[in-house]
């Protein structure tokens, strides 16, 4: 993908998630392609920054956390990227937000589960971190560390950390995680939360991705406003 489209996609995925998640403090990134020359990764807000910045203003920063491109205020957990883009090179894109019910189900002492087939991305587990804000070179190693090779991190009464081979994929697994932990926190309130067997759940993320995310698009597109699901 090229630099401009790759823009795009994180500029739409910051807003997308902002509408959905009602939130307005994370961020969506994404690994910088090879071809443009720079080794690194962009980075937009969720929420429209202060003026004079325009409000779609993106951010690149190598992987140092130097920023290379952008003007305003640079976040706070830059750390957190950095960190997971160096010793995750399978991963192309990186989002933190602060999913409500993802947090309430952290609080609670849980973390998310396969309970139904769409949350096939998290059979292998989401491990859990503290709710520190991710601003320093230790933590943001720790978060690395305790993310492993999974798709998603919950930081407990914070938020959640989500990652993909590329945009749509980690946007759409944010997403994702917030619908589990609705399912989760409805179950529990009627009963025994149970997973799913890992045989019947359907792990092509990939797909659920694309769709996901053509949605998002119609949605824009059209001026409509239903449910994800």
């Amino acid at each position: 993908m090229d630099l401009e489209n790759l823009k795009h996609q994180v500029r739409f995925g910051a807003r997308s998630l902002q509408r959905k998640l009602n939130d307005i403090w994370g961020h969506v990134s994404a690994r910088l392609p090879a071809a443009s020359g720079q080794e690194g990764f962009v980075l937009a807000h969720l929420r429209i920054p202060f003026k004079p910045a325009p409000p779609d203003e993106l951010y690149c920063f190598d992987y140092q956390g130097r920023l290379l491109e952008g003007t305003g205020q640079v976040p706070w957990e830059i750390p957190l990227y950095t960190n997971i883009y160096r010793t995750r090179p399978d991963v192309g894109s990186v989002v933190h937000a602060h999913p409500p019910l993802t947090i309430a189900l952290g609080i609670s002492g849980e973390t998310i589960r396969p309970v139904h087939q769409l949350s096939a991305c998290f059979a292998a587990g989401v491990p859990t971190f503290g709710g520190d804000l991710i601003n320093s070179e230790e933590l943001g190693k720790k978060v690395a560390e305790t993310l492993g090779d999974k798709r998603a991190i919950l930081l407990v009464g914070h938020g959640a950390v989500t990652v993909g081979s590329d945009v749509p994929e980690a946007v759409t697994t944010a997403l994702l995680m917030e619908e589990t932990a609705r399912l989760q926190l409805l179950a529990a309130a009627a009963g025994k939360v149970r997973t799913m067997p890992p045989e019947i759940l359907n792990p092509d993320i990939k797909s659920a991705a694309r769709f996901i995310w053509r949605f998002l698009e119609w949605e824009e597109e059209s001026g409509a406003a239903p449910r994800l699901r």
